[in-house]
């Protein structure tokens, strides 16, 4: 954790930011126990700063091809993803008591789905978390939360 202890770390090409800037917040989540802790996160900044927040969860295309030896069709992995989004995004809202919030379901690669969202939505910060339910990650970040800091032209706060 960083030396104040507050469990993030944010990165921003603009070396003049001010957190007071960040009026749209899109925060990733993947239906992982730690997309609590970055809805949290990001959701407790929204608040102190009066921002518009929404929501994404990607519904992955590797996720969604299905499985033969399962029985299980693309269209069926895919409605099973979709039902995933909706339950985060449901269980979010319940935990946190906060409902005004814009929930977006793209379909393709969470790095490149994430960044082009935030891009097209006209975020002013994304909060991603270090670590979801890909057991396959880089050895200080998720492949997915590593693309978005290095890809993104939007200021980003990673949640550990």
């Amino acid at each position: 954790d960083p030396a104040d202890g507050s469990g993030f770390i944010l990165k921003s090409t603009n070396s003049n930011m001010e957190t007071s800037k960040f009026n749209r917040i899109l925060i990733a989540v993947d239906g992982s126990e730690h997309s609590l802790r970055i809805a949290e996160k990001g959701l407790g900044l929204a608040r102190q700063l009066g921002a518009e927040v929404a929501l994404v969860f990607v519904i992955d295309k590797a996720k969604a091809k299905g499985s033969v030896d399962a029985n299980i069709t693309p269209q069926e992995a895919e409605i099973v993803l979709k039902k995933e989004a909706v339950f985060t995004f449901d269980n979010i809202a319940a935990t946190f008591g906060f409902t005004d919030f814009s929930r977006f379901m793209p379909f393709g690669s969470p790095k490149e789905e994430i960044v082009n969202l935030a891009v097209t939505w006209q975020a002013d910060l994304i909060v991603i978390g270090t670590r979801g339910k890909s057991q396959i990650v880089t050895a200080m970040l998720g492949s997915v939360a590593e693309h978005v800091l290095y890809h993104s032209p939007k200021a980003v706060m990673l949640v550990k």
